[in-house]
C-alpha cells in the first residue's frame, strides 16, 4: 500500500478529511490525517474499512443500475438527502450499511454517472423533509420510496412552471 492509498480512496469517496475522520472514529481531524500523511502501521486497518465501504457502494450503484435499466424509462428521478436525520427515517436499510450521508452523495454522484453513461436522463431532488411532511398530509399519502420519487417528479414539475 503506497503512501497516498487512503488519500485517493477518501478522494474517491468524496469524504473531507474531517469527514473521514468521524467516519472512522477519530477524535481529531488531526488525529486521523497524522495517519493519512505518515507512515503508521496502523494504516492497513483504515484502509481496509475504507476499501470495504467503497465496495459497498459499488454493489449499490450495481443494484441501482440494474433496477432502473429494467424499468425502460428515460427520465429517472434520484432523491439525496442533506442530513444523516434524514436519510436514517426514508432510507434506513443504505444507512445503516453507509452510516453518513456523505457516503450516500457518493452513492447518488456514481448512480447518476451510471444512469447518464446508459443514456438515460437523470434529475436531482434534494429531500426537504419539513416540506415533503406537509405534502404527505395535505395530499393524504402514506410515506413509500414510490411515493418520494412521486414528490421528487412533482418538485421538478413545480421549477419548470417557475
Amino acid at each position: 500500500m503506497s503512501e497516498t492509498d487512503i488519500k485517493v480512496l477518501r478522494q474517491k469517496l468524496e469524504l473531507t478529511s474531517a469527514k473521514c475522520a468521524k467516519f472512522l472514529g477519530f477524535n481529531s481531524t488531526t488525529d486521523y490525517l497524522n495517519i493519512e500523511n505518515k507512515k503508521i502501521p496502523d494504516k492497513s486497518r483504515l484502509f481496509e474499512k475504507l476499501a470495504i465501504v467503497d465496495s459497498q457502494i459499488e454493489e449499490l450503484v450495481i443494484r441501482e443500475l440494474e433496477v432502473f435499466n429494467l424499468k425502460q424509462k428515460t427520465e429517472i428521478i434520484l432523491l439525496r438527502y442533506l442530513n444523516n436525520d434524514d436519510f436514517f427515517l426514508y432510507d434506513p436499510e443504505i444507512a445503516e450499511t453507509l452510516k453518513i450521508v456523505e457516503l450516500h452523495q457518493n452513492l447518488i454522484n456514481r448512480v447518476r454517472n451510471g444512469l447518464e453513461n446508459i443514456g438515460k436522463t437523470v434529475k436531482l431532488v434534494f429531500m426537504d423533509s419539513n416540506y415533503y411532511e406537509q405534502w404527505l398530509s395535505v395530499n393524504d399519502f402514506e410515506d413509500s420510496p414510490d411515493i418520494r420519487v412521486f414528490w421528487g417528479s412533482e418538485q421538478i414539475k413545480n421549477i419548470s412552471k417557475s
